[in-house]
Parts: structure tokens; C-alpha cells; sequence
């Protein structure tokens, strides 16, 4: 569970499908070779939209897997999400193993807000530009990413942004 955490963002996932103020759901998620990246696709996700978002090749190859090798006909999504609960059980899940694995109770405190914003730092961090971490995490105000998604810069991210002008 921490590992698809880490990889997928399942903070990303979460948001992009979640609504606080819908009932139960049924998601169909798909995983598809683009001819830039790999991606989650969530058909209809929060406020029924379509959103695609990157995630690394080799679990594109594990979800893939997974995909050929079950009982379900190839039409069947590899991930159904039937409701929001299931994504918070999930999260959950993934809060008690990275509290025991780290030895930090913090870590019960993580938030699917925390997850979201820390994937859109990291990408902010490794200078992806700005409008396609919008595109990419389905944001679609500026101001509203800027003043709640985008968190503080990595050390590494500041001093780049340092050496880019003399007279800093």
C-alpha cells in the first residue's frame, strides 16, 4: 500500500474522484499507454469529469499485469472504485504502516490534501512547469493551486532558482 502511495499518489487519486458532498460512487480507472507517458485515466471522476494523470512506467507494467492475469474480461477496468470509503480505507491503511515503519505518529495525521500537495511540490520541486502540474493534478484555477497545493520549495529547488540570476 505505501508503495502505490508513493508512486501513484493515492492522495491524487483520491481528490481526483472524491466529492465531500456526493454519495457512494463508481469509478472505472484505466491505465493507458499515451504517446508521452503512461496514465491513470479516471472517466468520471470528482464533479464527473475525465482526468489523466502520469505515473511511473513499471506500475504501469505491475497494473498491466495484474490486468492479464485476472479473471475479469479485458473490458473490465483493472481499478473500480465503488465508494469514497474504500479510498479512505485505503489512505488509512497506508497512515498505520508508514506510522509503524517510521516509528512516527505523525504520520496518522496524513491527509489526502497533504498527499496531493506534497505531489504537486515534488513536481514543482523538479521544475515541471506549472501549467501542467494544473493539467496533470486537474486543477483548473491558478491562484486556488498556488494558495493551498503548492508547499514549500526543496533546498535543491531554491538554490537552482538562485543560480538562474546573478544578482541574487
Amino acid at each position: 500500500m505505501v508503495e502505490i502511495v508513493e508512486q501513484l499518489g493515492l492522495a491524487q487519486l483520491v481528490d481526483l474522484i472524491e466529492d465531500d458532498h456526493a454519495g457512494p460512487v463508481e469509478v472505472a480507472v484505466d491505465v493507458v499507454e499515451t504517446d508521452a507517458v503512461w496514465v491513470v485515466r479516471v472517466w468520471e471522476g470528482k464533479g464527473d469529469k475525465f482526468r489523466e494523470t502520469p505515473i511511473q512506467n513499471d506500475l504501469a507494467t505491475r497494473i498491466q499485469t495484474i490486468g492479464d492475469v485476472r479473471e475479469e474480461s479485458a473490458d473490465e477496468p483493472v481499478l473500480s472504485i465503488s465508494s469514497t470509503r474504500s479510498l479512505r480505507r485505503w489512505l488509512q491503511s497506508a497512515r498505520e504502516e508508514l506510522a509503524d515503519q517510521e516509528d512516527d505518529r505523525g504520520w496518522l495525521y496524513l491527509s489526502t490534501h497533504d498527499l496531493r500537495r506534497t505531489w504537486a511540490t515534488s513536481l514543482a520541486n523538479a521544475e515541471v512547469d506549472p501549467p501542467l502540474v494544473l493539467d496533470w493534478g486537474g486543477w483548473e484555477d491558478l491562484e486556488t493551486f498556488l494558495d493551498h497545493y503548492n508547499g514549500t520549495y526543496s533546498s535543491a529547488a531554491q538554490r537552482r532558482g538562485r543560480e538562474k540570476v546573478d544578482w541574487l
